[in-house]
């Protein structure tokens, strides 16, 4: 179907429910499409529309307008407009900045930069029951209001008109049809759930395994053990060729796989181990290779000299053997015919569960570089971080049938569905909090930063996100070398987070199952609450615990000299976890954390949230047999999910959901469901309850 705006013709189509995509006729479809990262399901019916001579207008059922659309070609590039009303609100674009959420009154590029820009995700959503999604990854701009206050402006120099509306009765919906599109979530292991740790980058086998025997020994439990790149035996081994060192992680060369080695003692002591990476490799031949099938090579194979000297054409008078083939790679490092993971399975055989994606090249501009699929980094320099991520997840879960623990530092659209992510190197404060909720207002939900060890603010929030890490590197912050009253916060907090394991999984099934992050900006909770806006110290984590941290951030004085920083949302009750007093919401007050806390925790009323019944160490590979049923208030409901914790059956439906209600002080679990290796008993006990 098309239409014609401006004396251009655009194809329509409609990817998901409530969707338009508008395109050129014959156009070539971006790196998204071509690689399978966008999802096109089957064509649903188009939303309501019509067109004038320059716009698009599309309305609801009851024949409003939502939105219109104009779009302008130039020789020079061209341009999408949007109208915006006073009030409207626009969230999104991911990492594209760290001091705001709504991003009217500026501009933005959507580029990757290395620390200024780690995950610019082109995405945008509205106030109004809108979004767009830009379907390019050239470098574009969003001129979001700020040289004219009523209108949203992207322009691109690049190809044609490439964009997605989307519609919707709320940020929810806009979120749920927006990631059926670009992907949900991905599910993680349920292990990774639980603490990651980085050690110090000089770390040698010994060191690895006392930091894990310590973590043990000082009962903070742990599940990740991460290596620096001075696992490697050359720093920053960028190859296929990649080798232990071999003074600091010797392996004996008669037993590589050994049951005496020292990553089987890491395994032994329940622990995940995680190697870092950096890549420049040129991961777009594997790409072409999977859309045409493996029934042609990248290039012409190398000839060998016997085969040189054989070919007749080749005879010269003097006979040079560094001439013998008819092309020379400027790209040293890449094997065409050999995909990037395939060097990393006998590393994931030596017990490797978890690889961490550094910045180390994929951040970085490469203006002289043509990639193996024929582009230019203009448009494949967006594209490679999430084509890395995707490699990396499908890779180790094809290799291993079990589901990946990437984490990368970068990305674009699509890569909710491959990784998790942390802040990059900018530590664990105020700006990688923004930039993680920014991420989570276009659906990417497994966010996290380096913990800040050193304050309780920093212990606070870092163990309250959807997966906590605490990264040594060039340091030394395990939690044994901080002072006795500071390790025992530590070991506080993190007790804390096993405790919720079962409610943040939970909480992860459901970001997979509708595209609503783990940890949510509140105006995308409680949209008509003006409140909420732009209450950068305080997010939802799941469905029940309200969030505060650095809450100096946001203290205001009020026109009689009283002081707030915190604000709790209209039409719910909340609790203060730590001492449960009960406060009405649609207020303001001054939170002044209990001694040994670094910020506010709230529940909302009304909330049954299950807690783990049994101390672990680890959350490990063994599904819980025992759960603990707190409640806060009357009539209190809630719901647990389970399932194995690292196939992917629960894409099958192999989980089970249960019900839970604490009514009149009984508890009620009504559990649907099952999956293999499901214990045949499950306990539920009522715990204390909060009024």
């Amino acid at each position: 179907m098309t239409i014609t705006l401006s004396n251009n013709t655009y194809d329509i189509s409609s990817p998901t429910v409530g969707a338009i995509r508008i395109r050129k006729p014959g156009a070539k479809f971006c790196g998204l499409d071509r690689y399978n990262i966008t999802h096109v399901a089957e064509e649903t019916a188009l939303p309501v529309y019509e067109c004038n001579e320059n716009e698009l207008i599309i309305k609801n059922d009851a024949g409003d307008v939502i939105i219109s659309v104009s779009i302008l070609e130039t020789p020079t590039g061209w341009q999408v407009s949007l109208p915006l009303t006073e009030d409207e609100q626009l969230y999104g674009l991911g990492d594209i900045n760290r001091t705001r959420f709504d991003k009217r009154g500026h501009t933005y590029r959507a580029w990757v930069v290395d620390v200024a820009r780690y995950m610019p995700i082109p995405y945008l959503m509205s106030s109004e029951g809108w979004a767009i999604g830009i379907n390019t990854t050239f470098e574009h701009f969003y001129d979001v209001g700020n040289t004219d206050k009523d209108k949203l402006k992207v322009t691109c120099r690049y190809e044609t008109p490439d964009i997605t509306i989307y519609t919707g009765k709320d940020y929810a919906e806009l979120l749920y049809r927006y990631t059926s599109v670009t992907g949900r979530p991905t599910m993680l292991p349920k292990w990774a759930m639980g603490l990651t740790f980085v050690c110090n980058q000089q770390a040698d086998a010994t060191q690895l395994i006392s930091d894990c025997r310590n973590f043990r020994y000082e009962d903070i439990p742990c599940d990740i053990i991460g290596l620096e790149p001075g696992w490697m035996e050359t720093d920053y081994d960028l190859s296929t060729e990649k080798k232990w060192h071999p003074q600091r992680f010797y392996i004996p060369f008669w037993t590589p796989n050994g049951a005496s080695n020292f990553f089987r003692a890491v395994e032994r002591l329940q622990f995940k181990l995680s190697l870092w990476l950096c890549c420049e490799y040129d991961l777009f031949y594997y790409e072409e290779k999977l859309i045409r099938g493996n029934t042609e090579d990248t290039l012409d194979k190398y000839l060998t000299i016997e085969e040189y000297e054989e070919n007749s054409e080749n005879e010269a008078f003097e006979d040079d053997q560094h001439l013998k083939n008819d092309f020379r790679m400027m790209d040293t490092i890449t094997k065409p015919d050999e995909p990037w993971f395939e060097h990393l399975k006998k590393f994931v055989d030596q017990g490797a569960a978890c690889f961490k994606l550094d910045g180390a090249y994929q951040v970085m501009d490469h203006p002289d570089r043509r990639y193996g699929n024929g582009m230019l980094d203009e448009e494949a320099h967006n594209l490679y971080p999430v084509v890395y991520a995707k490699q990396m997840s499908l890779g180790y879960s094809d290799y291993t049938g079990k589901r990946s623990m990437i984490y990368t530092v970068s990305g674009y659209t699509g890569i909710q569905q491959y990784a998790a992510t942390w802040a990059g190197d900018t530590g664990g404060g105020f700006g990688p909090l923004v930039s993680m909720m920014n991420n989570g207002l276009c659906g990417h939900s497994n966010t996290s930063c380096d913990m800040d060890a050193y304050s309780i603010e920093g212990i606070h929030f870092g163990f309250l996100m959807p997966w906590a890490q605490l990264n040594s590197w060039a340091y030394w912050r395990h939690p044994w070398f901080l002072t006795d009253e500071m390790k025992a916060i530590f070991r506080d907090y993190d007790k804390l987070r096993y405790s919720l394991v079962p409610y943040l999984y939970t909480a992860a099934y459901q970001a997979w199952s509708t595209g609503m992050p783990v940890m949510r900006a509140l105006p995308v909770v409680f949209p008509g609450d003006k409140g909420t806006h732009e209450r950068l110290s305080q997010y939802m984590l799941g469905d029940s615990l309200l969030v505060g941290v650095f809450l100096d951030r946001s203290e205001k004085t009020g026109e009689n000299g009283e002081k707030t920083n915190f604000y709790l949302p209209a039409g719910e009750v909340w609790y203060d976890f730590f001492t449960g007093e009960k406060y009405e919401g649609g207020q303001e007050i001054f939170y002044v954390p209990q001694k040994g806390k670094g910020g506010a925790l709230f529940v909302k009323g009304g909330s049954a949230i299950p807690f783990a019944g049994e101390e672990r160490q680890a959350v490990g590979d063994k599904p819980y047999e025992s759960y603990i049923i707190r409640a806060w208030g009357d009539n209190a409901t809630g719901m647990l999910y389970d399932d194995d914790g690292i196939s992917f059956g629960y894409r099958n439906g192999e989980g089970t959901i249960s019900n839970l209600s604490v009514v009149n002080g009984e508890l009620k679990v009504e559990t649907t469901g099952s999956y293999p290796g499901m214990p045949e008993k499950i306990t539920y006990t009522l715990g204390e309850i909060v009024k």
